[in-house]
């Protein structure tokens, strides 16, 4: 038997605050961009759980002594459901989710599922929790070692993570990221951008602006710079660079162990009047290869509504 659910229903339809914190499970976001956008939540155990993971961590939590109280799993479940604290200020505009403060029941998975008006604020304390926000988030900061995937931020994201893969659609606000190890893609980079990892591969979109990777290893790709400087970083790992075609850019490339290449024409000064937008691009690794290339053509960016 599934454990029972437990729901929360705000008021307006102007954006929130969303301040969550639990352990494990997944996050899901809607952000509703409709005048006439609700605020929701629904709380349950995660339907998306592994099997036996339940039964695995009630043995483990009974082997540390943790768990002093002989429940199913599925009594379990319910349990960590009922201990989540759901709360709603409608002053403030803050919806809060806090996970169960017992030890015995942190670790279970929860599934929490929002819909707020497009807008909202998010402030994720996730543990290994996956976080999926559809839908234009204002600021974001998440702290967490799950997978995160989000469609659009219009403020400041600041991302702090362990293992798990990060992808963001477009960016219009400031990033600061700080990774451990997992995969990292924005496609859309229209804000200035600081990225930090221990070891995966980090794949840009579109850039239009300031952007500083260090890896210390791991691939790093750029498909179309058009603007901006991009200091670029990996100690083990290989570096490529694409420059949107017609776009005049000053580049300075090095590779300690590893080839440098670019099909660029090379000038050994700037044009009185370069074409677009300044671009400039300074690449090293410590073993590698470095390439620069003609961006390959891609659809035009669409702006926002």
């Amino acid at each position: 038997m599934s454990a029972p659910a437990r729901e929360l229903t705000g008021t307006g339809s102007e954006p929130v605050t969303l301040d969550l914190a639990i352990d494990a499970g997944t996050v899901r976001v809607h952000l509703d961009p409709g005048p006439d956008a609700s605020v929701g939540l629904r709380l349950e155990a995660d339907p998306d759980a592994p099997p036996g993971w339940l039964r695995g961590i009630s043995g483990l939590l009974g082997f540390l002594g943790a768990d002093r109280t002989p429940t199913t799993p599925e009594e379990r479940a319910a349990a960590a459901v009922a201990a989540t604290t759901l709360g709603w200020d409608a002053d403030a505009r803050r919806l809060v989710v806090r996970g169960p403060g017992d030890l015995a029941l942190r670790g279970i998975p929860l599934a929490v599922t929002v819909r707020a008006p497009r807008g909202s604020s998010l402030r994720l304390r996730a543990g290994a929790a996956r976080i999926r926000v559809e839908g234009r988030a204002d600021e974001v900061s998440v702290h967490g070692t799950g997978e995160i995937r989000l469609d659009e931020v219009a403020g400041r994201t600041e991302l702090r993570c362990g293992a798990g893969e990060v992808r963001i659609g477009r960016l219009e606000g400031p990033l600061r990221m700080t990774g451990g190890a997992g995969g990292v893609r924005v496609d859309h980079v229209l804000a200035p951008a600081e990225i930090t990892t221990g070891a995966g591969r980090i794949r840009l979109g579109e850039v239009h602006a300031d952007v500083a990777v260090r890896a210390a290893a791991g691939d790093v790709r750029v498909a179309d710079a058009v603007s901006g400087e991009l200091e670029l970083g990996t100690g083990v790992g290989s570096l490529w660079v694409g420059v949107h075609a017609g776009v005049d850019a000053k580049v300075a490339l090095h590779a300690a162990v590893g080839h440098v290449r670019t099909d660029l024409p090379v000038r050994t000064e700037r044009p009185e009047a370069p074409a677009g937008e300044p671009l400039s691009v300074r690449a090293r690794t410590g073993a590698g290869d470095v390439t620069v290339a003609t961006a390959k053509p891609r659809p035009a960016l669409a702006a926002a509504t």
